[in-house]
């Protein structure tokens, strides 16, 4: 039988891979280098418990910002969905 991830479940596997390379680089020069990160509408085709998942990893990558706990030094969050903007802006901004 011929087995294929959904839309979604690639979108996910795609947004935790960038995830995981925000704490590093596939160059090794680039390792240290300051970040400037853009995420773009990471919820697009993804169910509601995914999109919660999505949420809190942006949620902790913004409370280690504000840490210094990585190198990034400004963070876009694009979406065109209400309820992922609010889970992603209100808890931030408490």
């Amino acid at each position: 039988m011929n087995q294929t991830l959904s839309e979604g479940e690639k979108t996910f596997v795609t947004f935790l891979y960038f995830m995981h390379l925000l704490n590093g680089s596939n160059n090794r020069d680039l390792i240290t280098e300051n970040k400037v990160v853009v995420i773009d509408d990471p919820i697009s085709s993804l169910d509601s418990n995914v999109l919660f998942i999505v949420s809190n990893l942006i949620l902790k990558l913004i409370d280690d910002i504000r840490n210094n706990q990585n190198n990034i030094v400004q963070l876009f969050v694009l979406t065109h969905n209400v309820y992922f903007h609010k889970e992603v802006t209100v808890i931030a901004n408490a």
